[in-house]
């Protein structure tokens, strides 16, 4: 059994940068669907336009929700490789 942890710092900064293509396309998508829903809906009246407003009101929130999660999880990502790295460099500096 070793105490060392392995870190593969390139997959870490992959998955980061991955992460951020997904995430871009997954909003598009959602956008795209988000107008597509607004164009089918023109011309309502009354209440159910009011029944659509309100569920695109929510829809429109927890979309910005998801936004904040998958950018969260990205910087997640990024920032523990570049610590994990520090913590590497620390260590190689003191054994010499």
């Amino acid at each position: 059994m070793s105490d060392f942890t392995s870190v593969n710092y390139s997959a870490l900064s992959g998955g980061s940068e991955g992460l951020t293509v997904e995430e871009r396309q997954l909003l598009d998508r959602l956008e795209a669907l988000k107008a597509a829903l607004r164009w089918a809906a023109e011309g309502w009246t009354g209440e159910a336009e009011r029944a659509f407003a309100l569920n695109m009101n929510a829809f429109s929130e927890e979309l910005d929700k998801l936004r904040v999660v998958l950018g969260s999880t990205g910087n997640a990502l990024e920032t523990a490789g570049i610590n994990y790295r520090a913590v590497d460099l620390r260590s190689a500096n003191r054994m010499g």
